[in-house]
């Protein structure tokens, strides 16, 4: 390995800190397979799949567990098997030949290291999501992360839409890239469909347009109605959290959760509620004349009509100057209500103005509070909640529960936990019976719990996440979704075209939800309701089911559904 240039911070790994006009070899290095070069640090991954780095490391950049420069090559602390490393500005990337992404360096904008944090990061770590990874890439405050299924991740700076996902939002985790006609997600792959974790997914596409500069912002952008709401009657949304006093709004205090929308946080068990995070920031809204602050949560649509082409493009800022903006974050919705907009989380954050850091993201959208429930024997839950739940944390006392089981749709599987079960004995069981073992529910799965008596078994807070087509495979799926929707809105909300007036369209074989109570199933078949003349209803009837229609069932309060796709 050879190397030149400037050496103030021993970035040449030649044992001197004198700048070189030449290539020199660096020495001790050999069977080196790949090299990287960041801003003033360099990486080299050996034949063995180690990986050597040297120069500065104010940020852990060398990623041997200290701050302290090196002026020779040294290990990076405990990565091994390393078939492919990337540098950005100040952070670093390895995938190992099992496909995980492992980080370390500096997070600057959260999204880099897909930790959610801006900590420094001095030991290579796990990234976390990432697995079956084929390729990765790191940039300036960017990473992009192919998987085996062609779909590309990305995280980190996105004021000039560094992320491909449509918007100029900063976005603390990772996310996928949208394609280019934003109906869906971009795929290098074979074209072979791609199931989408609902944690990735989106409620509905946005492309976004203009700039946003330390000075200055222009932003509009146009929306893509899901398919199901397409030529209904209703509004459309822009929100902000911005400096108190900013936009020419009166200033309400010194924390938004004073002035929050009135629709709060839905309670379906738990006498809790999410705590509101602590921001100087103030909720806001944009009219037909001016931005305005929201006032004893009184949300005010910005257009009005039928959902189509004329609603699509909002222009949301127009040169406007952004030095008294810093951490400010705009954000477009739409919904036949209010109401409806929260509860289907049809809000997403468009543009953040950089500089300070933005705690909320769209305070308006669907967050909830959701206590989890059971009853003596089998309850089909669910967890519509945008993040993991820890099996053991939740369901780790033997006293109330028996088991708990997770359907692995890519392995057509069973996942099982029992808290009576040592994890010897747990990992010896589910061998035997050709199990997995469950360790975690993830946002949007569904889950049986075999309980022993009634208990509540603790609360969830966060935000809420709704089923998209993309999000379910072909076969059974064990899932779960926040919106509060009959059986029949669910199937129409699955819709990719807009659905012919008068007809029933048939995006599922059949849906069904356990009740505990009583000890039976709802079911809702679309191609059945299609055949009018009561064959649905006369169908569940001879089966002895329950009726989602004719009773107001509604899918989402946790519940887990099973659902069939053609």
């Amino acid at each position: 390995m050879w190397s030149w240039g400037a050496n103030s911070e021993r970035q040449l790994g030649d044992g001197t800190t004198t700048d070189q006009l030449r290539p020199r070899i660096v020495p001790g290095l050999s069977g080196v397979k790949l090299i990287a070069a960041s801003g003033s640090s360099n990486y080299a991954v050996l034949a063995d799949g180690t990986v050597l780095a040297w120069g500065a490391n104010g940020l852990g950049q060398l990623g041997n567990g200290s701050t302290a420069e090196s002026i020779v090559p040294v290990a990076v602390a405990g990565l091994s098997d390393v078939i492919e490393i990337a540098a950005g500005l100040q952070h670093v990337l390895a995938r190992k030949r099992d496909g995980t992404v492992w980080g370390w360096s500096w997070g600057g904008n959260a999204g880099e290291l897909g930790s959610g944090s801006d900590i420094v990061v001095s030991r290579a770590a796990h990234v976390a999501e990432l697995s079956a990874i084929q390729q990765i890439a790191a940039g300036h405050f960017v990473s992009a992360f192919v998987q085996e299924d062609g779909q590309v991740l990305m995280g980190g700076k996105n004021s000039i839409g560094q992320l491909g996902d449509g918007t100029f939002a900063l976005r603390p985790n990772l996310g996928l890239v949208v394609n280019s006609i934003a109906d869906g997600f971009l795929s290098l792959g074979s074209g072979v469909a791609s199931k989408v974790a609902p944690s990735l997914g989106v409620t509905f596409f946005v492309t976004a347009s203009g700039g946003i500069t330390e000075t200055h912002a222009s932003v509009s952008a146009v929306i893509r109605f899901n398919p199901s709401d397409n030529g209904r009657y209703g509004s459309v949304f822009v929100t902000a959290l911005v400096p108190s006093g900013s936009l020419g709004t009166t200033p309400i205090g010194d924390n938004y959760s004073k002035n929050v929308f009135a629709a709060q946080p839905r309670q379906l068990a738990a006498a809790s509620t999410c705590p509101a995070p602590v921001n100087q920031l103030t909720l806001v809204q944009l009219t037909p004349t001016g931005w305005q602050t929201v006032v004893n949560g009184q949300l005010l649509p910005y257009a009005s009509g039928v959902l189509g082409d004329q609603l699509a493009a909002q222009t949301i800022l127009s040169g406007v100057d952004t030095t008294v903006l810093k951490g400010a974050e705009f954000c477009v919705g739409y919904g036949t209500s209010v109401q409806t907009m929260m509860e289907n989380g049809n809000i997403r954050a468009v543009a953040t103005i950089p500089g300070a850091n933005t705690t909320g993201t769209c305070v308006v959208g669907g967050t909830l509070t959701m206590g989890v429930s059971v009853a003596p024997g089998w309850n089909l839950l669910g967890n519509p909640i945008n993040q993991r739940m820890g099996v053991v944390e939740r369901f780790g006392d033997a006293s109330k529960v028996n088991s708990v089981w997770r359907w692995d749709t890519v392995n057509a599987n069973w996942q099982f936990y029992s808290p009576s079960l040592s994890a010897v004995d747990l990992q010896n069981y589910t061998t035997a019976q050709g199990f997995g073992v469950l360790s975690e529910i993830s946002a949007g799965d569904g889950y049986w719990v075999h309980a022993k008596k009634q208990a509540d078994l603790g609360t969830q807070c966060g935000q809420a996440i709704n089923l998209r087509q993309s999000s379910l495979s072909t076969g059974w799926n064990l899932v779960s979704t926040a919106s509060t929707v009959s059986a029949k809105d669910f199937n129409l909300s699955l819709s990719t075209t807009p659905p012919t007036a008068g007809q029933v369209p048939v995006n599922m074989t059949s849906l069904w939800a356990w009740d505990a109570n009583q000890s039976n199933w709802y079911f809702f078949a679309p191609s059945l309701e299609a055949q009018g003349d009561g064959a649905l209803s006369d169908y569940i009837k001879s089966k002895g089911y329950e009726d989602f229609m004719n009773s107001g069932k509604t899918l989402g309060n946790g519940i887990g559904i099973w659902v069939n796709r053609p």
